[in-house]
């Protein structure tokens, strides 16, 4: 009887005084037990839904985790490509200046030996 005692002390130090007088102390312990099991089963459900919550946070996590590992490896791919570009037009590059060199040289020659020649044709009609 001691520990009703008690839960009765707990319960009007926990309720209102007036609904305390109202519901007389068995009524306001359990008005007061009834609140507990509430707050108890809120407390265990809010607790199941946020385990749930970051199980779900951590697969998508996971998930997106894969996807980026596959972005990153098609951008390396990509990149991959794209160096093998840049070097295909560093070596374009180096043939167009070569063949523009040998464009050049020949311009020259042909030049040169024309010059000669239509010098060598007028000293012979000159003479």
């Amino acid at each position: 009887m001691e520990t009703s005692d008690n839960s009765a002390v707990g319960a009007a130090q926990r309720l209102p005084k007036h609904l305390h007088d109202a519901l007389g102390p068995l009524a306001g312990e359990d008005l007061v037990n009834i609140i507990d099991e509430i707050r108890a089963d809120s407390a265990r459900q809010l607790k199941e839904h946020k385990a749930w919550l970051e199980e779900r946070f951590a697969s998508i996590d996971s998930r997106f985790d894969k996807v980026e590992a596959k972005v990153d490896a098609r951008f390396d791919r990509v990149d991959a490509r794209f160096e093998k570009v840049e070097d295909r037009v560093g070596r374009l590059e180096v043939k167009l200046g070569e063949v523009q060199s040998n464009l050049m040289k020949w311009s020259f020659v042909f030049w040169v030996g024309a010059v000669t020649a239509i010098a060598m044709l007028a000293g012979v009609l000159e003479r």
